[in-house]
């Protein structure tokens, strides 16, 4: 599990959920995020940590933990 995806379900959000309370018209891209396949632009990194109500240096650290670990 990805620290972004533990980040989400700390939330109890879906991936659905996640990308509707950012305004985002496709939950793939949270997907992709969380795959680490892409990453968030900084706009929307801002959005992110609202969204998830983490800070931004916890987002940073999620976003840069390996996938399966």
């Amino acid at each position: 599990m990805t620290g972004l995806k533990r980040l989400r379900e700390r939330q109890f959000l879906t991936q659905k959920q996640l990308a509707e309370r950012m305004g985002l018209p496709r939950y793939q891209t949270i997907l992709a995020w969380e795959r680490g396949t892409a990453r968030p632009r900084p706009a929307m990194m801002r959005r992110l940590c609202e969204a998830l109500q983490v800070t931004p240096d916890e987002l940073l650290a999620a976003l840069d933990e390996k996938v399966g670990r």
